[in-house]
């Protein structure tokens, strides 16, 4: 008997680490993987020889000790995140549960003469199902598990141990049903495990859009980077091209003409600033588009920010922080009564293990609230938006362990980001 426990717990573990092998993006050698098989046999072998003859009716108990053996040997592995370990190990146990239904109730009409068939039919019926679902589901391109993904599969889970327990409640004669009703547990076992498939195949799919649009982003913000650099280039070079006769006209000209002249080349060049380099070239895109916005409205502004210490933050999170900043501080700075107050600032430092980013713009104290969260409240018509941008900033912050604190004084109003740098 334990020749036929043993043989079980190979079959089953090679199949089963044939199916974790697609989650591992490392390829193995024969020797690597031969050990992996050999581990998860190892663990799984306690199940067949004591469980099964001891706890044979106790489906859950054998579900939980399969799952702490595939999770042993998924965190063994150290391939993986602990969450996705947790999930991979759940849903391999689901398929061998359900491949176990489907065994057992097909045992109903098909007559199997000896053990030995019967077991070489349920590894057929495993590798087909392990096999199904690996084939609908990008397992090498699993990145991380969503909140939906968990609770579906803690919900399926429970059906299909109940598909799993009807079965043999049906098999043993303690449930009578009309022949066509005794194949509701496979059917049921099935459209679990599509629904649990598909779902995944959706989160592996919009995950790799995701990643794929920002790559797009940060191909589009190089080209355009590159592009604002050599404009800004070529307006220096046309300017210092043109010295020579910015020099010959002042040699002929009065003094009260040369100053003005003068004064009129230095208004000039002052719109040359010079571009600055955020250690990000997405967020540059972004600060780089903001300037010309700040020119084009009269508005005084002046970024020094490095973002290469947070460099564990997703770019689109980080531009979602910066850019709801400037945008609220763009609009305040523009309601400013006296044109030639209106400034936008931003700089950025590292204190205490936190990376800081402070914002100060120009305001007029009656356009600004602040909540006693100490987040802004605008009384602009357009409120409804206004609040969005910065749920969206609080949103991103929150991913990182990051605050945003708001504070105005007089007619200048500061906004303050704090994010651990341990991530």
């Amino acid at each position: 008997m334990i020749a036929v426990y043993l043989s079980s717990c190979i079959a089953d573990s090679l199949i089963t680490a044939i199916f974790f092998a697609r989650c591992i993006r490392r390829k193995k050698g024969l020797l690597s993987a031969t050990i992996n098989i050999l581990i998860l046999i190892i663990l799984s072998l306690p199940i067949y020889v004591f469980i099964e003859k001891q706890f044979m009716s106790s489906h859950i108990l054998r579900w939980i000790l399969r799952f702490i053996a595939n999770f042993v040997f998924l965190v063994i592995d150290k391939k993986h995140s602990l969450l996705k370990d947790i999930y991979l190990s759940a849903l391999a146990v689901n398929v061998i549960t359900a491949a176990q239904t489907i065994r057992v109730t097909l045992s109903l009409f098909i007559d199997f003469k000896t053990a030995a068939l019967n077991d070489i039919f349920f590894e057929i019926i495993l590798f087909i199902c392990m096999f199904s679902v690996s084939l609908v589901i990008p397992m090498q391109r699993i990145e991380k598990i969503h909140p939906v993904q968990a609770i579906l599969i803690s919900l399926i889970s429970i059906i299909i141990l109940y598909s799993k327990i009807a079965g043999q409640s049906i098999r043993n004669g303690a449930a009578t049903l009309s022949d066509e009703f005794r194949f509701y547990p496979i059917i049921i076992s099935v459209l679990c495990l599509i629904i649990l498939a598909s779902v995944d195949r959706y989160f592996v799919l919009m995950d790799e859009r995701r990643r794929t649009e920002i790559i797009e982003l940060e191909q589009k913000s190089y080209i355009d980077n590159l592009e604002l650099k050599l404009a800004a280039e070529e307006d220096v070079r046309r300017v210092y091209h043109d010295m020579k006769n910015h020099l010959l006209a002042l040699e002929s000209a009065s003094a009260d003409r040369q100053k003005e002249y003068i004064a009129d080349i230095l208004s000039e060049m002052s719109s040359y600033q010079s571009l600055p380099d955020t250690g990000n070239e997405i967020l540059n895109g972004l600060v780089y588009d903001k300037l010309r916005i700040a020119g084009e409205n009269g508005i005084d502004m002046h970024i020094d920010i490095d973002v290469s210490d947070i460099d564990f933050m997703n770019a689109y999170d980080i531009c979602i922080i910066v850019g709801n900043i400037l945008d609220n501080a763009f609009e305040a700075a523009g309601k400013t009564t006296a044109a030639a107050d209106r400034f936008v600032s931003m700089k950025s430092r590292v204190m205490a293990g936190n990376f800081i980013l402070k914002a100060e713009n120009s305001c007029d104290p009656e356009n600004v609230k602040k909540s006693s969260e100490g987040i802004l409240l605008t009384t602009k018509k357009d409120s409804v938006h206004h609040g969005i941008g910065l749920s969206s900033v609080k949103h991103s912050l929150a991913k990182y362990g990051g605050l945003m604190t708001c504070d105005l004084n007089g007619n200048i109003f500061i906004s303050k980001i704090m994010i651990p740098l341990d991530g």
